[in-house]
């Protein structure tokens, strides 16, 4: 069950972390009292075609499970600052709460992919989900379902 949402919740700009590419942005989600809660970042940017090659999230540790992710994120679609036409999000098949969590902001599932990587000299193989979200699908269904 949800508690009750700390909203309008607020977006700061803050330095792109070390570990993430030069060319990402990244916010700080701030709850109506201007506690942090989690960040956003926005990846992979193309201006001049107007999509956001993946968008990415976490919430801090004290504040999961009190079912905020997805106002926040919702929130954060409504008002994020770029005219992007196209935001795209990938997502591990089994991360089942992330991907209500994208549908319930909008985003269509478009593909299942197989992914085969290594990390620390570990290879893996992986099944994601790759979502799409239309900037006319956002203006208007946010704009249908927003109630904050």
């Amino acid at each position: 069950m949800d508690k009750e949402v700390p909203r309008p919740f607020s977006f700061k700009h803050i330095k792109t972390p070390a570990w993430a590419k030069k060319s990402d942005i990244y916010f700080i989600v701030l709850t109506n009292n201007n506690q942090e809660i989690a960040y956003i970042g926005l990846q992979s940017l193309d201006f001049q075609l107007g999509v956001c090659n993946n968008i990415c999230y976490k919430t801090f540790l004290d504040f999961r499970g009190n079912g905020w992710s997805k106002y926040y994120l919702f929130d954060f679609i409504r008002w994020q600052p770029f005219d992007f036409d196209i935001i795209k999000a990938f997502v591990k098949e089994e991360n089942i709460a992330s991907c209500k969590m994208l549908e319930y902001c909008g985003f269509t599932k478009k593909l299942k992919e197989q992914v085969n990587g290594y990390i620390k000299n570990r290879s893996f193989q992986e099944k994601i989900y790759i979502y799409k979200l239309k900037k006319y699908n956002y203006i208007k269904e946010i704009g249908e379902k927003y109630s904050g």
